[in-house]
């Protein structure tokens, strides 16, 4: 039963990143990182479930989020919002979150890392890491992601799928001890995330 349970399991995970990589969603090299532990500088260890994890977030992604955030000021981003409560009694409460894309432009990308001044708008620069993006940038980048790509997915694809979130500083460490050669040198930009 448990050999039938993770096979099950891995197949799902299979169909998860070939739907994903299915729909055009771009998720490039998207590398399993299996089960395991670390332990960190304070001598804690951290257990991690299974994750994928991409290469940096390119100019051309990020820029058709940049350009229909800039095309819809109308529209909000949505998302679900699970939070702690301070009583350990009490369970999480979903709550349903919301910018305007309008507000959400108003968040600046940094230029002064930039190679050149039209890194972020130029063609030739199209597959280079996008720099100079905020962590909360990001996250709405991610959530507008796991939107655009939930949308296109049945019912039943949904159950399968997870939502597309900014890995933990903590799994950016495991995957680098875990696999060194994933990572450049130089580390510029953001990675995207998905765990089953």
């Amino acid at each position: 039963m448990k050999k039938r349970t993770l096979i099950l399991t891995l197949l799902t995970i299979i169909s998860v990143v070939n739907t994903y990589s299915q729909k055009e969603l771009k998720v490039t090299n998207m590398h399993l990182f299996p089960e395991g532990k670390l332990v960190d500088d304070s001598n804690r260890t951290r257990t991690f479930t299974p994750f994928y994890l991409s290469d940096q977030v390119t100019n051309i992604i990020f820029r058709e989020f940049w350009n229909y955030a800039n095309s819809n000021p109308g529209k909000e981003l949505e998302w679900v919002d699970i939070s702690k409560t301070s009583d350990i009694t009490s369970k999480p409460q979903p709550i349903i979150k919301k910018i305007n894309y309008s507000e959400l432009v108003k968040i600046s990308i940094n230029k002064e890392k930039w190679p050149s001044d039209n890194y972020f708008e130029s063609e030739e620069y199209n597959n280079s890491p996008v720099i100079g993006v905020s962590k909360d940038l990001a996250r709405y980048f991610c959530m507008w992601w796991t939107y655009k790509f939930n949308a296109n997915l049945t019912k039943n694809e949904m159950n399968s799928s997870s939502n597309l979130y900014l890995p933990s500083d903590s799994q950016i460490e495991y995957a680098k001890k875990t696999e060194p050669s994933f990572f450049s040198e130089n580390e510029v930009g953001f990675r995207v995330a998905i765990t089953e």
